[in-house]
């Protein structure tokens, strides 16, 4: 048969190539439950804030309530408004005049049109994965799922039995927690916000917060 076209001409020397080569014909015994990664030797909380930092992320350990609301009092400027609709949270920002020194507390606003012009907004997770300085949230929670992506920094308040070492456990957690009723969405933060689209340089805060804040709680409050 004659070769009529440029392209055929090529494409017949592509079978011929894979026909030549020396494929193997099937590949056996390939184990993909095994975890690539070498084990954390270390506490997961440690593991998790090194690599939380390595992403651009703030990591900070509160021992117990008053050191939470100084660490927000740190983050918080003057001129920051907040939001926050977890009634958790709500009241944990309430009792701050009866532990602060200065018996002040953190103001802040629960409805839909202070979302909007929010700048800093404080949530709960789901749970931490160490291995990756993940935050999990879900649609489940009652942030929903615009505020930790409209405001330009995101305070996550995580606990000591949220955290887990790899991503099939933060699934299992989850399982665990929701069983047959999942949340219908996912989000999985690993970092602030950042982009490379745009010239091939990073710009934070584009699709997301800008500011990623992770406060580990070591006393557990009642949720």
């Amino acid at each position: 048969m004659k070769e009529s076209t440029s392209k055929e001409k090529v494409l017949k020397a592509i079978r011929h190539a894979q026909l030549e080569a020396d494929y193997p014909k099937k590949v056996m015994d390939i184990d993909t439950r095994s975890s690539i990664f070498s084990d954390i030797n270390e506490f997961p909380e440690i593991y998790f804030a090194n690599q939380l930092r390595k992403v651009g992320g703030h990591f900070y350990h509160c021992k117990d309530d008053l050191e939470l609301h100084l660490s927000l009092k740190h983050i918080i400027t003057n001129n920051d408004t907040v939001y926050t609709c977890e009634p958790e949270i709500e009241q944990f920002l309430k009792n701050g005049n009866k532990l602060l020194p200065d018996n002040s507390s953190i103001n802040f606003l629960n409805h839909e049109q202070g979302l909007k012009t929010a700048s800093v907004v404080i949530t709960l997770c789901e749970c931490l994965v160490a291995r990756f300085g993940t935050v999990v949230m879900s649609s489940r929670q009652l942030t929903g799922r615009k505020a930790h992506t409209v405001p330009k920094t995101h305070i996550v308040i995580a606990l000591p039995d949220q955290i887990v070492g790899e991503l099939p456990s933060a699934f299992r957690f989850l399982q665990n927690r929701y069983g047959k009723t999942m949340p219908s969405m996912l989000t999985f933060i690993t970092g602030p916000s950042r982009t490379s689209a745009m010239q091939g340089d990073f710009v934070y805060g584009v699709t997301g917060a800008a500011n990623l804040y992770v406060l580990y709680l070591d006393t557990q409050y009642e949720r």
